[in-house]
């Protein structure tokens, strides 16, 4: 390795030894099949289906609004003699 001048000279010998080779359409066929197959088995993720998710939404938003209801209350107490 130490008679190589750079690093484009090694990418192109190795270019020169091994040529790209496009995946024949079979391959891809079977590929596409596969993930299909594993995809339609596999579970969906809890937080991602609907009725858990406007629950926790609901409760976001009033813990927001009881925030704000309470913290309108706190600065008019203090700011009140």
């Amino acid at each position: 390795m130490a008679g190589f001048i750079s690093e484009g000279e090694i990418r192109e010998l190795l270019k020169s030894v091994c040529p790209p080779v496009a995946p024949s359409s079979e391959f891809k066929d079977q590929l596409l099949q596969d993930l299909t197959r594993g995809a339609e088995g596999a579970p969906r993720r809890h937080w991602r289906q609907p009725r858990f998710l406007v629950p926790i939404a609901a409760t976001l938003i009033s813990v927001a609004i009881g925030y704000g209801i309470w913290l309108g209350q706190a600065a008019q107490a203090t700011l009140t003699p």
